[in-house]
């Protein structure tokens, strides 16, 4: 009987990790990752929730920069 691999939906962080952490410990069974994306799986660094939490000022922010730009013309 052969052993059956592993189906991940999802090439994420979460789906890559997965693969990965499959592979270690089962390098000869076959991993299918199904994407919609139209590239080959890739790093994209986490999110971090302490980026959304800090405060954005006026003068930091690129929407304000544009519009101010705008309204000196």
């Amino acid at each position: 009987m052969t052993e059956a691999g592993l189906i991940l939906v999802g090439s994420g962080p979460a789906g890559v990790g997965a693969a990965e952490a499959f592979r270690r410990h089962n390098s000869e069974l076959p991993v299918l990752l199904v994407s919609a994306d139209p590239a080959v799986p890739h790093e994209r660094p986490p999110l971090s929730k302490d980026f959304l939490t800090v405060p954005v000022t006026s003068s930091s922010s690129a929407a304000t920069a544009t519009h101010s730009r705008h309204s000196e013309q």
